[in-house]
């Protein structure tokens, strides 16, 4: 199967200092250190079916250099909070040795946890080695990469782009287990990242920052295996 999926951009910050020249987010500006956390606010809209949710898009305007984005009202549908631990003795981390640090991003309003798992590396920047999520993959939560991918480079300017590319097996539970068992599911994300604009934000309960906007575009594609070997399912 074959999606190609438009992702939320991001927004990341500096020290509040608004100037009038582009940002640079170094890895001192990310977290990626035992102890913190932050929290955000987010929603599940989707334009297509029209659910009267908060759409950003309305906000973020086109790409480009010295712009204002005023967040004071937006998306609270959702809060997440994540948080940064140390993977070792973690039950969830088991398949992730090379990790050196352990992304919990929770739900509040429903609790639901997913992990995230990665090494930040000088002059290379955050390299993921896989997740845990039993939203994505209830049967067989754990699913380290093949190869680990870096989707935050250790230095981001404006107009920077870069490719990351995982690919992980996930256990798919049958729709009818009388006549079929669960099988596996080959994933694989290819993401394009784009740094296509740079401003000042205004958050609530902190008021202007200088950020860049980092534009996401995912390919995703799925192959299964149903007892014959791995075969591509294609859905346009």
């Amino acid at each position: 199967m074959k999606c190609r999926v438009w992702m939320s951009v991001l927004l990341l910050t500096v020290v509040p200092v608004v100037g009038a020249e582009p940002p640079v987010i170094g890895s001192g500006d990310m977290f990626n250190t035992v102890g913190l956390y932050y929290r955000a606010y987010a929603n599940d809209y989707d334009s297509l079916l029209n659910t009267g949710s908060y759409s950003v898009g309305t906000i973020l305007k086109s790409p480009g250099p010295d712009q204002f984005w005023d967040f004071s009202e937006g998306p609270t549908t959702q809060t997440l909070r994540l948080d940064y631990l140390d993977p070792a003795g973690l039950a969830e981390a088991a398949d992730f040795p090379l990790a050196t640090l352990a992304e919990r991003k929770t739900i509040e309003e429903t609790s639901e946890v997913e992990w995230l798992f990665f090494e930040q590396v000088p002059g290379v920047g955050r390299k993921v080695y896989g997740i845990y999520s039993e939203v994505f993959s209830p049967n067989m939560p754990s699913v380290p990469f093949s190869q680990p991918g870096v989707d935050f480079p250790d230095t981001i300017s404006y107009l920077d782009s870069w490719l990351t590319s995982y690919t992980g097996i996930s256990l798919y539970p049958s729709l009818s287990p009388d006549w079929m068992d669960d099988f596996l599911l080959r994933n694989t994300w290819n993401s394009k990242f784009t740094v296509d604009a740079w401003g000042v934000a205004l958050l609530p309960g902190l008021g202007l920052l200088d950020v860049l906007r980092v534009n996401e575009e995912v390919e995703y594609d799925v192959d299964a295996d149903l007892g014959d070997g791995w075969q591509d399912i294609e859905t346009d």
